[in-house]
């Protein structure tokens, strides 16, 4: 298990001790509930971080590329500014990332050095 999923763990646990001590234990199922329910939402979302606002033959571009990855069906895309990566695009869907942004080429080049 992953440092990021042990403090999930631990948080999770902290949460329903929590409830638990306060005679909230049913409430436990129902914020499982809720979560899964989000989760769900959530994974039909694809989202695309760039430098500057796409243009509409890029988001055309963009799309084709997505169901080309991960098939077709009803997506969600959540559009991100982020000057941060420079130049290029990152697009997140599900547990599937695809970095072709200048950040992620100089962090790839670092890490080979």
């Amino acid at each position: 298990m992953d440092k990021d999923k042990k403090k999930i763990q631990s948080m999770a646990n902290t949460i329903i001790s929590f409830l638990r001590e306060r005679g909230m234990g049913d409430l436990i199922e129902e914020i499982g509930g809720e979560m899964v329910r989000r989760g769900r939402e959530e994974s039909e979302r694809v989202y695309v971080y760039t430098a500057s606002k796409l243009s509409d033959s890029q988001v055309d571009k963009l799309r084709k590329f997505v169901v080309k990855k991960i098939g077709n069906g009803k997506k969600e895309y959540e559009f991100i500014v982020d000057k941060k990566i420079i130049d290029g695009l990152i697009v997140k869907y599900k547990d599937k990332k695809w970095d072709m942004s200048l950040l992620g080429q100089i962090r790839k080049i670092r890490e080979s050095i």
